[in-house]
């Protein structure tokens, strides 16, 4: 069962902008190849870190206001991870990245984040 929750622009405050801890935002639309190879691995690792990171989605071609979320995040290709940190951008991955990759690199930012509220 995945644990990914679907943003749209009119959830997006909720969702990640006073979210708590690390969230993961998935900018992706369904016409990109890499972005669907990256759905299932995604997926995988929120089962994986279910109760330590929220994992959200975001289809940027959904409607235009989604569109305009990823602009002003500053996203420039797809698919794109963004960290949110209680709600501001702490970095950004842009491309495909496989599983075992995806998991160091979100092990990483939670030790880095976690460390700096002790």
């Amino acid at each position: 069962m995945t644990r990914v929750e679907e943003a749209h622009a009119s959830t997006w405050e909720e969702t990640v902008s006073r979210s708590d801890g690390l969230t993961v935002v998935d900018f992706w639309h369904k016409d990109c190849p890499y972005c669907l190879a990256l759905n299932p691995i995604f997926d995988e690792v929120s089962d994986e870190y279910e109760g330590r990171i929220n994992f959200v989605k975001l289809n940027v071609k959904e409607t235009s206001e989604n569109g305009e979320i990823a602009i002003h995040c500053g996203v420039k290709g797809f698919p794109t991870l963004m960290f949110f940190w209680n709600g501001e951008a702490v970095g950004q991955l842009l491309g495909f990245k496989p599983k075992e990759g995806l998991k160091k690199l979100l092990d990483e930012t939670l030790k880095k984040h976690v460390g700096c509220l002790r």
